[in-house]
């Protein structure tokens, strides 16, 4: 695993496999970031965060890429090829092994994105069975929260949790 000296990790269950990992990354504890056998290398960005219970596993035998500004909120699973910048996986949600997020998309809590399926640039998923879609632009305003959100972890979580640089 490469961990950047500017990324914070926490108590990670497990990292397994090749996992390149970005600069300013936050991890709180219990993510695992998986690469299993004959899978492809796991490629993370700077600037995401990774809230408790996290989980990131590349079944595929390509590359899987997190972009950039990510949040990825407590106990969701990621199984996709690709996520862009400035994306939201909130609680409990499930992104399906070869899916591709792109840029500025959130996936509501406990939504299921379905294996191979391409979601686009600006979209909102929510409701029961994943029934509503939005594309709106969001990131005039998530990328100053994201922001103030690393900078408030940065500070907040060294106090309550071990950090390791």
């Amino acid at each position: 695993m490469g961990c950047q000296k500017t990324s914070r990790c926490r108590q990670m269950d497990r990292v397994q496999g090749e996992v390149d990992l970005g600069t300013s990354n936050i991890f709180q504890p219990h993510v695992r970031i998986i690469q299993e056998q004959n899978a492809g290398p796991i490629v993370i960005g700077t600037n995401n965060i990774f809230e408790e219970c996290v989980t990131i596993i590349n079944k595929s035998p390509g590359l899987m890429k997190i972009g950039n500004n990510n949040l990825f909120n407590t106990g969701c699973c990621v199984y996709a090829g690709l996520i862009g910048d400035y994306c939201t996986i909130s609680p409990r949600a499930i992104v399906g092994q070869g899916s591709c997020i792109e840029d500025n998309c959130i996936i509501g809590s406990k939504c299921e994105i379905p294996p191979n399926q391409h979601i686009s640039k600006g979209t909102l998923i929510y409701g029961r069975n994943n029934s509503f879609r939005k594309i709106a632009s969001t990131v005039g305003f998530v990328a100053p929260l994201h922001s103030k959100h690393i900078d408030y972890l940065v500070q907040v979580l060294p106090k309550y949790h071990p950090t390791r640089k």
